[in-house]
């Protein structure tokens, strides 16, 4: 006989006799309110027992649960009522699968339920073991077979491989407290909603969750290298997309976060020489599989991971290279917080051993306690929900800096919020459920039993707490959902909670959108603070304080999130994402994240289970925790290694870059304390949200330079490049510097830093071939400490070979030297962009303006628009599309520029086309030979790219036959005026034509110092074409070099016997015949 089927026959109320007594009750019920107009709720309302409003109109009510549904979930008490003692040392969930494994119905109204704890096809479940974790224990397992996966017996747990059909024979051991599905942890990233899938040449459009326009999307690409990918292929930046940096930034490896520049990091590290050095920030996470291929990179240096703690994923790279683009000195240590939350608190101890000032996680298990403030070595937890918060209070006693995620549940005042939390105020007892009463989840004058998910919870189960201490409820709550009409259980979480279980209840399934939950307290409970939690979720009734686990520890910064810079998405509905300030810095004006989760939290209970305010443990009891604490950038760049999400978007991101800019305050003074550290930063916060400390941001963005100041550290005079002209001074005179000419550069330097900036000189310096400096050397004004900038006294100059490729990026390097400067040397690296530089401007009524490069342009409405075509392919030189013909329908604004291939041969060009932050609407490009028509938009039709798109630069390429005009149209999809921001970039297509080289004539004469001419030297020419020319000087001294090609810079040499001569680099326009040497001696 089965065994769980034997112990049901002998329970106080066989199935039988239940299944008579519901339908018996139901008949008469139902009978009465047809006959009476009985009411489906009985009992006090919170009217008569709190504030005295009258809640008991019929009419303020909700949906009603049903009369079936009714009974199901009674049925579902009198099954809990009918545990052994062992069947209640086993989690719900599991129970459940166990009964539904082995056939049999859960209860005559309920034959099954969603549930999913792990089981394979064998029914082998993993599972977490409660209890006294000693030999006797492991042996008895072996011996049952069990395989015992991981123990802890400081925490005593251990997670283990078993059977379901054997979970009471486990149970039944003495040593065994609870046994449950194996906990779960989230990190909080948050996967980017715009996909590409990886082998498509453009990026598809925007794609968001329907049913969660907070979750994550499948396969997310990085926007980022997407970008890059497009401009490399268009012979753009070299495939870096350290591009996307200011000019002038130094980068760490290929990816950099935006944080550097929106916190004002960057300016920190030169203004207090500070960048970590010295200081050891520990990283917890999901794991670091692919950190070598991110140190190949150079996106790394060495990283110390804890044996045997790799963990899975590339979370933790990701965090690690947040970190180090910010503190790029800091010595880096992880160690994974997963597999249990007793690994996770042993990790963090671990950490702080290995000499961790700082450390830093994104990770938190969702049975973590949002209302205990730890978990002392007396208290005995069923779920060790304090254990990890206790791991954060003991390493912060020790003097360690704690940082974490706040999560990514959303907040109140964006409408996100998956949290309800509150007194439990009852809404009377459901006529079928004469076992308990149900939450009132309206805080209002209306009714309300049941509350419903607006949102799913995606890959997350929804979870319940309320203010009883761990290891000591004897308050019994149950969490049920019910599907959208009230009339099915689909899922239940029913643990027995009778005085040294833990208050928490979880769904082992995620919740399905327009699904309800439904909160009983069994008869005889308490009425408690409870905390209903979707975990990315949304219910329709939400409440503040979604923020909950160890980031709530009093020392631990909880850190939410601001773009740095592309919102997070854009959907068409729902919440709204805004942009970052990159490449600015943070201001007042911006936000947190709309997913980013809110505060305040309330504590109840102190890690040893007592109470803070004994006998009250309702919302006015406890002590209410100020959480977040502060706010940092996310949506920043990574690498993306192993497949990992980027940009880096959730809370997950913006811790690490609020722990990176502590650590340079760590790094600048190791003596400041944790106190003064948090005051720095606090203080000099920007304010952002509501004013004041706030539920959302906390104390506000942290800002790496004043909060440094704040510190006390010492700084100096620190400059960095705010912008630069090009003008040309040979060739034809137009503004543009092309190929073949000489240039000359003014560079614009501002002084950052705290001290004056004096006696400035600078040498400027090129890396890249064809581009000569001819004039690099020149003094600066003194700059002022904090804003005051100028320019290169002496105009740095420079030639552009004929053999330079159109277009080239030439990369500079700009040494400076200058009093009060903390470093012992400084160097800018930037690039300039020859030949027709993007113009940045709005798709509206009003003409781009025009200027040499963009001779020709328009605005006006469009009739109809090109049709899509080619499955997002794109024109290239190579492969030229067909006419896709046009529609004839709507109006749309456009912006053409007209341009004119100047050679007499034909030209490849390549147009990118790159829509700004603010845009209101999905912009296309199409390109036409000769002439465009706005009320004909496929006539005289050249190439386009595929599709509209937002955010993602799309690439097209065509060929431009000799001396022809092309007109490039720039077009909204659907509105006739958008004010859509964007940047056009044209490459491969020069502003004039090449001009025709003179043949001129370089002399000059060699002579000693009292004038005497030195007879057969050897004078050496050689230029761009790498040809070397020799010539003999004659009696009296002089040489003589004739069809030399003008428009290019040349070096001349001397070789004479008894003598040495530096040689001469010159830029060659016209005649020279005064290029003379005397020797150096």
């Amino acid at each position: 006989m089965n065994k769980s089927r034997s112990r049901n026959s002998k329970s106080p109320n066989p199935p039988e006799k239940r299944v008579r007594r519901y339908r018996i009750f139901a008949v008469i019920v139902l009978c009465a309110a047809v006959i009476g107009g009985l009411t489906l709720f009985s009992g006090s309302r919170r009217a008569a027992a709190q504030s005295g409003q009258n809640k008991a109109n019929a009419a303020d009510r909700d949906t009603k649960i049903s009369p079936e549904a009714q009974l199901q979930i009674q049925s579902l008490i009198d099954e809990k009522n009918s545990r052994t003692a062992t069947q209640q040392k086993i989690d719900s969930q599991l129970l459940y699968a166990a009964k539904m494994r082995s056939g049999q119905t859960l209860t005559a109204y309920v034959p099954t339920l969603e549930v999913n704890v792990g089981a394979d096809e064998n029914g082998l479940v993993t599972v977490d073991i409660a209890g006294d974790i000693t030999p006797k224990l492991l042996s008895a397992l072996k011996k049952m077979g069990v395989k015992v996966i991981g123990s802890w017996p400081a925490y005593r747990t251990l997670r283990a491989e078993a059977a379901l059909d054997q979970l009471e024979s486990i149970a039944a051991l003495t040593q065994v407290r609870f046994i449950q599905p194996k906990q779960e942890s989230t990190t909080s990233r948050f996967d980017q909603s715009r996909i590409r899938p990886a082998v498509e040449p453009l990026f598809t459009g925007l794609t968001l969750n329907p049913a969660n326009p907070l979750k994550n999307g499948p396969n997310p690409r990085s926007r980022f290298q997407n970008v890059i990918d497009e401009l490399s292929n268009a012979g753009i930046g070299g495939g870096s997309n350290t591009n996307y940096l200011p000019n002038g930034y130094n980068p760490v490896g290929s990816a950099n976060a935006e944080g550097v520049i929106t916190h004002g990091a960057y300016s920190a590290r030169g203004i207090f020489n500070t960048d970590g050095t010295g200081v050891k920030i520990g990283v917890i996470s999901n794991g670091v599989t692919s950190l070598a291929t991110s140190q190949g990179l150079g996106d790394l240096g060495p990283v110390t991971v804890l044996p045997g703690q790799t963990g899975s994923g590339d979370e933790g790279t990701a965090m690690l290279e947040v970190i180090h683009d910010i503190a790029p000195g800091a010595q880096l240590f992880f160690a994974t917080g997963n597999p249990t939350s007793a690994q996770f608190a042993q990790n963090i101890r671990d950490l702080r051993t290995a000499g961790c000032d700082i450390i830093v996680d994104d990770l938190f298990y969702f049975a973590e306690s949002p209302f205990q403030d730890g978990q002392g070595p007396l208290v005995v937890s069923n779920t060790n929900g304090g254990v990890v918060t206790q791991a954060v209070n003991d390493v912060t006693a020790a003097g360690a800096l704690y940082f974490s995620s706040a999560g990514n549940s959303g907040n109140k005042n964006d409408g996100t919020s998956g949290a309800w939390e509150g007194d439990f105020v009852s809404a009377g007892t459901l006529a079928l459920v004469p076992g308990g009463n149900v939450l009132d989840f309206d805080q209002t004058a209306a009714v309300a039993t049941s509350d419903l998910f607006t949102v799913g919870t995606g890959t997350a189960p929804a979870t319940l707490d309320w203010s009883d201490p761990l290891g000591g409820s004897a308050n019994d709550y149950d969490l049920y959902i019910l599907n959208s009409t009230l009339t099915s259980v689909v899922a239940s979480a029913t643990n027995v909670q009778n005085g040294t279980q833990d208050p928490h209840e979880a769904t082992s399934v995620t919740v399905a959108a327009n699904r309800r939950a439904v909160i009983l307290q069994k008869t005889g409970a308490a009425d408690r603070f409870l905390h209903l939690n979707t975990n990315r979720g949304a219910l329709s009734i939400s409440t503040d304080g979604t923020t909950y686990g160890h980031s709530h520890a009093a020392a631990a910064y909880s850190v939410a999130a601001t773009p740095a810079f592309m919102p997070f998405a854009f959907p068409t509905a729902g919440p709204i994402f805004f942009n970052g300030p990159f490449p600015n810095q943070h201001s007042t004006s911006d936000k947190v994240e709309t997913f980013s989760s809110d505060g305040p939290r309330r504590i109840f209970y102190n890690a040893d289970s007592s109470a803070i305010t004994p006998g009250n443990v309702s919302s006015t009891g406890g002590v209410l925790r100020q959480k977040p604490d502060l706010t940092a950038a996310d949506g920043e760049q990574v690498t993306g290694v192993g497949g990992f999400s980027n940009p880096f978007y959730g809370t997950s991101c913006a811790a690490p870059t609020l722990a990176a800019i502590a650590g340079l305050m760590k790094s600048g003074n190791p003596a400041l304390t944790p106190a003064q550290i948090r005051t720095a930063l606090t203080s000099t916060a920007l304010d952002i949200e509501t004013a004041g400390v706030d539920r959302d941001a906390g104390a506000g963005i942290a800002m790496a330079v004043p909060a440094l100041t704040a510190a006390g550290l010492t700084g100096g005079a620190y400059l960095e490049l705010t912008g630069y002209t090009t003008t040309d001074t040979s060739g034809v005179i137009n503004g543009v510097v092309e190929q073949g000419e000489n240039g000359s550069l003014t560079v614009n330097l501002k002084n950052t830093g705290v001290m004056n900036a004096t006696g400035i000189t600078a040498t400027l310096t090129t890396s890249s071939p064809n581009i000569t400096v001819t004039q690099g050397s020149s003094a600066y004004p003194d700059l002022p400490a904090l804003s005051g900038s100028g320019n290169n006294s002496t105009p740095f100059t420079f030639n552009v070979s004929s053999l330079a490729t159109t277009d080239q990026i030439v990369n500079f390097s700009l040494a400076i030297n200058y009093t009060n400067s903390l470093l012992v040397a400084q160097t800018i690296n930037f690039q300039v962009r020859t030949n027709r530089i993007p113009i940045t401007t709005t798709l509206d009524a009003t003409p781009p303006p025009t200027s040499t490069a963009y001779p020709v342009t328009a605005s006006g409405t469009q009739t109809g628009r090109l049709n899509l075509s080619g499955s997002g392919t794109q024109s290239t030189c190579a492969a030229l599309k067909t006419n896709p013909g046009a529609s004839a329908t709507g109006s749309r604004a456009y912006d053409a520029y007209t341009f004119v291939n100047p050679l007499g041969v034909p030209v490849c060009t390549t147009v990118t086309l790159t829509e700004g932050k603010q845009e209101n609407d999905f912009l296309f490009a199409v390109a036409y030979l000769g002439s465009y028509n706005p009320a004909a938009p496929a006539t005289n039709y050249l190439a386009d790219w595929g599709t509209s798109n937002r955010i993602v630069p799309m690439t097209m390429s065509f060929v431009v036959p000799a001396n022809a005009t092309v007109v490039i149209v720039v077009v909204g999809n659907t509105a006739a005026l958008t004010g859509t921001p964007y940047t056009l970039d044209v490459s491969g297509l020069r502003v004039t034509a090449v001009p025709t080289a003179a043949a001129v004539t370089v002399a000059g004469r060699v002579a000693t110092g009292a004038g005497t001419g030195l007879a057969n030297s050897i004078v050496s020419i050689s230029g761009p074409d790498g040809l070397v020319r020799t010539a003999r000087t004659n009696t009296f001294g002089y040489y003589s070099f004739g069809g030399v090609t003008a428009g290019e810079t040349y070096t001349v040499g001397v070789t004479a016997k008894g003598h040495r001569f530096t040689s001469r680099v010159i830029s060659v326009s016209d005649e020279l015949t005064n290029v003379d040497f005397t020797p150096d001696e």
